[in-house]
């Protein structure tokens, strides 16, 4: 084969350059693994070497609300959400809508990957760092949650697993609304933000079942829904 003609073969090779399309979210302590190679962790966003922004006091930005597809062309939300975390272990996306008692999945697009976060034991990855304090509405995650009311102190404490048969259940998930509490103590896959059951206004549970029988009826919330990388 004639040397120009081998040239031509490798050159366009030699020159692809891997973009980096971010936003990503990082925090500190792990930003090796959650930005690309040479990028830095600064105010919970991985931002480029030598970049202007680095030595800003900057505030995370979340990615665009308008619930854009994913790379396959479809949406992680069945009935539209928007996109919170983006990191390289993988997504979380809050989705948006109303669901009959206990059905809350029916909010993920398990056609295109999405499942209820807490459904797979590499979501505990993804939620630490979300912003849960900057989202409006309630999303619920799938994991049980005992919460326990300290009355003296007015404060809440959860951790993981069932209640006792005392005890009252309650909904593990991420962002404000009424009738959710925030959560002292190590709360439960990295989240600290539980829905009180009986619960009222657009959401419905209920004391003896919580997670079971949770319901939202309208307005801002409904399930986050992770996908992750493989």
């Amino acid at each position: 084969m004639p040397r120009a003609l081998l040239l031509a073969l490798f050159l366009p090779l030699s020159c692809y350059q891997p973009g980096y399309t971010g936003p990503y979210a990082c925090k500190p302590e792990t930003a090796v693994e959650d930005c690309p190679d040479g990028w830095q962790c600064v105010t919970e966003r991985c931002m480029p070497p030598g970049d202007a922004g680095v030595t800003q006091d900057l505030a995370f930005v979340p990615p665009d609300l308008t619930s854009p597809p994913d790379a396959q062309g479809r949406p992680a939300c069945i009935q539209g959400g928007l996109l919170v975390q983006l990191l390289q272990l993988g997504e979380v996306w809050a989705c948006d809508g109303t669901f009959a008692p206990g059905n809350y999945e029916s909010l993920c697009d398990g056609n295109s990957g999405y499942h209820v976060c807490g459904q797979s034991s590499r979501d505990g990855a993804l939620l630490p760092s979300l912003l849960c304090d900057q989202i409006a509405g309630f999303y619920v995650v799938r994991a049980d949650i005992t919460v326990v009311h300290e009355i003296v102190d007015m404060k809440y404490f959860g951790h993981c697993g069932l209640p006792s048969p005392e005890e009252k259940h309650t909904v593990l998930g991420c962002g404000t609304a009424p009738f959710t509490v925030k959560l002292d103590g190590e709360g439960c896959l990295g989240l600290n933000t539980a829905l009180l059951c009986p619960a009222g206004g657009d959401w419905s549970c209920s004391s003896r079942l919580g997670l079971m029988d949770v319901a939202h009826q309208g307005g801002s919330g409904g399930t986050l829904c992770c996908k992750n990388k493989k």
